[in-house]
């Protein structure tokens, strides 16, 4: 399993540093569910999913993630 942080108004994955991808295969496995999290506050998106991605995409588990904790 792989913990990708999806920007849900572009519908792109997080791939490192500033970059982007539309492609999950060359999305950056954050490892845990908080560095996501972490992430897309730091990115201060207003709209953002953790993606706990399993090889067969209909098993992923998909988490929004939209708060006021990043609105700020």
């Amino acid at each position: 399993m792989k913990v990708l942080l999806r920007n849900v108004q572009t519908g792109f994955y997080y791939s490192g540093g500033l970059e982007w991808t539309s492609d999950r295969r060359h999305a950056l496995d954050l490892g845990r569910t908080e560095d996501a999290l972490n992430l897309a506050a730091e990115f201060r998106l207003s709209a953002a999913e953790v993606v706990l991605a399993f090889d067969d995409p209909e098993d992923d588990l998909v988490l929004p993630c939209t708060g006021p904790f990043w609105k700020n």
